[in-house]
């Protein structure tokens, strides 16, 4: 798998590292050496990502909308494939991306301190306050519903009609066993996302006191 994913962006296998990077949940990475230059490849999750060039042209509009408007804000964008697209399909292996690995960059997998808790938000609202003039009719939904606020507030307050309007969209793409059991499934992921907000909110008192 890997000589063809290398391959599809011009990189030999016989001059490139490849190592498992990070622990993520929904997509496989691996960093990349290759000629002095370090990237990460990344396969997307179809069974979450239904249109992974969604994704990709998602990223195009708002990298072209920073160099436009925000010239100097830093925002990494794939590394185009030898035939010039941003995300390669490879046949029996899925869509695969990849981006310039950043120098001493790092993820926090646990916030420990409060000032870690701190930068990732500022940094979140700088983004969001420079894609403010943005054009949203252009991007593309990828995942449906995954913001949706009083689809999560209805699997919370029991409202089956709205939570079965969603398991009907949502038929297709779920097993008997998880159909059987989405609504209620629903309601614990809510009830736990309460918690941990809880958690990160009273770690937060115990730390500014």
């Amino acid at each position: 798998m890997i000589q063809t994913v290398l391959s599809a962006y011009g990189l030999k296998k016989e001059e490139t590292s490849v190592e498992t990077f990070g622990t993520g949940l929904i997509n496989n990475a691996w960093k990349l050496i290759s000629s002095g230059k370090s990237y990460i490849l990344q396969r997307v999750n179809e069974a979450v990502f239904k249109y992974p060039r969604n994704i990709a042209g998602n990223i195009r509009l708002m990298a072209n909308y920073l160099h436009r408007h925000h010239p100097d804000y830093n925002f990494v964008t794939p590394v185009l494939s030898t035939k010039g697209d941003e995300i390669a399909f490879i046949k029996g292996e899925g869509f695969f991306r990849l981006f310039p690995f950043v120098t001493n960059s790092h993820s926090k997998e646990v916030v420990e301190t409060l000032g870690q808790a701190y930068e990732p938000a500022v940094q979140f609202g700088r983004f969001t306050r420079l894609l403010s003039g943005i054009d949203l009719n252009n991007l593309k939904i990828t995942i449906p519903s995954f913001h949706d606020l009083s689809l999560r507030a209805a699997l919370k307050k029991g409202n089956k009609q709205r939570a079965e309007g969603y398991l009907d969209e949502m038929k297709d793409e779920l097993t008997e066993p998880k159909k059987k059991y989405f609504f209620y499934a629903g309601k614990f992921v809510i009830y736990m996302q309460a918690v941990r907000f809880l958690q990160i909110i009273l770690m937060m008192m115990y730390m500014i006191t």
